[in-house]
């Protein structure tokens, strides 16, 4: 299982499950550390929130842990239950912390959107659209969804 311990010790594995070199990644991992208890105070009092700010369960697992298993999770593309069984976190906190985690994240690193719920009559975003937009008609870019290949070429 990976630790909290173990990551601080070996960086090359926040490496290689991050993609991001070490000092990149600490210096990513210092801002949400210190934007994580305002985030999550924004997030608790909401229009519409349910519960009060602090209400629920503290969470069990340390944030480094939880930031990893999610950034993990996006640049592997592995099921949800494997990363939680690297991290020791189950397949629904994994779920939990995508949701809860990744505008975090995306503050302070680009970071895929993860498939939610579209708002009525709205309609998805076309992934060939956005390569032609940014590449044109004439631009060639491989993408690799999950197991997907595809290729824009002229």
């Amino acid at each position: 299982m990976i630790t909290e311990a173990f990551l601080r010790t070996h960086d090359k594995w926040g490496k290689y499950l991050t993609g991001l070199t070490p000092p990149r990644f600490w210096s990513m991992f210092s801002r949400i550390e210190a934007d994580f208890e305002e985030y999550e105070r924004q997030r608790h009092e909401r229009p519409g929130g349910k519960r009060a700010g602090g209400a629920g369960r503290p969470f069990a697992v340390p944030l480094l842990i939880r930031v990893v298993a999610a950034i993990t999770y996006l640049r592997l593309h592995l099921a949800q239950e494997f990363i939680g069984m690297w991290f020791g976190i189950d397949q629904v906190q994994i779920s939990r912390d995508l949701r809860r985690l990744l505008p975090l994240i995306r503050r302070h690193v680009p970071a895929p959107q993860v498939l939610e719920l579209l708002p009525e009559g709205e309609r998805p975003v076309d992934p060939l659209e956005v390569l032609r937009a940014a590449f044109g008609e004439e631009g060639i870019a491989l993408l690799d969804a999950t197991e997907t290949l595809s290729c824009i070429c002229r």
